[in-house]
């Protein structure tokens, strides 16, 4: 007969297989972190498992009710936390549309890497949640037109969000700090956008300008969740004999992002029922924990990008500059502080050493590192771009 102490050695049991099956995952093992936190879970587990009968009594019993009413309030308070951020999303925003919006589209004649050209795009400034704006250029990048007509480039910078300048005002993004110290500088980064359409991006524009040097800023959704889901639509962009000719058809893809996307229309929220089983996996806690993995396969693709890349750059006599930039989540507590900073080690320590790998937060050990972030969306604020931007150029005119 199954008693309530046998039922929790089954409970324990269950918890054991799981956590057992994660540590020995070929992903999770990439990370020393996890392993040695998984083997120590396990331990523990086992401690329980074999411990006398009558250890396990009714304050046993409370204690364990109390550990997990206290997970599922963490979990109530981190949901509660997201739905205000989503419902304090200003209206009447017009966001910049790029290849990140078409990842799920099939069938298109081509696929966009830019944005709209010369659209206005409106965005939140988090410093002052006051809206502010910004032109697309020709090619439907948040660049001055003009730029383009420069025969030569010193840099050129690709990113996400944080490179493009969310949430602060247009001139206070680091790439345009860096424009207006070096005049000769180009911005192609796009909000969303992962290593694939980044690599198209260096493929359809980079490699027709021949810089000097080529900024690639890598932030932790890169390879999480960005390039898996860009692996369908993007992927032929790993074959190096792909070219979409993209310079020569904006006229095309200005009117393929109009006739798919309403750019005005926010994403929807989940529904009750999807809220609800997120809430009894207590995925907003485990993501808050444990949020900065990624896949063999995932960093495979990226090391081979980022090599294609790094040999085009120097047959031209260029350099290549990989910057990381940690997610402002991970340093919320010690397990996402140390689990992300396993999966940075993993990155450094395995890319090739010809490529120049330069580690933003663990070279400026005298900053607090959350004074960097905006509070309400996690991109850089304006000190956390201009401290950015000085570590930057110096690092590159060390190299």
């Amino acid at each position: 007969m199954l008693n309530k102490k046998n039922l929790i050695r089954v409970v324990i049991l269950s918890f054991l297989f799981l956590v057992i099956s994660n540590v020995i995952n070929e992903d999770n093992l990439i990370s020393d972190f996890r392993t040695f936190f998984g083997i120590t879970i396990i331990i523990l587990l086992l401690i329980l498992f074999f411990l006398r009968k009558d250890f396990l009594t009714k304050p046993t019993y409370i204690t364990g009710l109390f550990f997990f009413i206290i997970l599922y309030f963490l979990e109530f308070h981190l949901t509660l936390k997201d739905q205000r951020n989503y419902s304090s999303k200003p209206k009447g925003f017009v966001k910049q549309v790029c290849g990140s919006s078409f990842v799920n589209k099939e069938n298109l004649n081509i696929y966009p890497l830019g944005g709209i050209s010369f659209k206005k795009i409106n965005f939140l400034n988090s410093e002052n949640l006051a809206t502010d704006s910004s032109i697309n250029d020709r090619y439907g990048f948040k660049n001055e037109n003009s730029i383009w007509d420069l025969s030569s480039f010193d840099y050129i910078f690709l990113g996400d969000s944080f490179t493009w300048g969310a949430d602060v005002e247009s001139s206070d993004g680091f790439a345009n700090l860096h424009a207006q110290k070096y005049p000769k500088t180009l911005n192609l980064s796009c909000p969303g956008s992962g290593p694939l359409i980044q690599y198209g991006i260096f493929r359809e524009y980079i490699t027709k300008l021949k810089p000097r040097n080529v900024l690639w800023i890598y932030f932790s959704n890169d390879l999480r969740k960005d390039l898996p889901s860009e692996v369908k639509n993007y992927g032929n962009y790993l074959n190096k004999n792909f070219d979409q000719k993209l310079t020569k058809k904006q006229n095309i893809i200005d009117d393929l992002i109009f006739k798919q996307l309403n750019i005005k229309t926010e994403e929807n929220p989940q529904s009750l029922l999807n809220q609800f089983f997120s809430f009894v996996k207590l995925t907003n806690l485990r993501g808050h924990l444990f949020s900065f993995s990624f896949k063999k396969e995932s960093f495979i693709i990226y090391k081979k990008i980022l090599e294609n890349v790094n040999n085009e750059v120097q047959s031209w006599n260029g350099n290549l500059h990989v910057i990381l930039i940690r997610h402002p989540k991970s340093f919320s507590n010690l397990i996402s502080d140390n689990d992300e900073k396993s999966y940075y080690k993993y990155l450094i320590n395995n890319l090739s050493e010809k490529i120049n790998i330069i580690d933003f937060i663990s070279s400026i050990y005298s900053e607090d590192y959350r004074e960097l972030y905006s509070n309400r969306r996690g991109h850089f604020n304006i000190e956390g771009n201009q401290i950015f931007h000085e570590f930057l150029v110096k690092s590159v005119l060390n190299y």
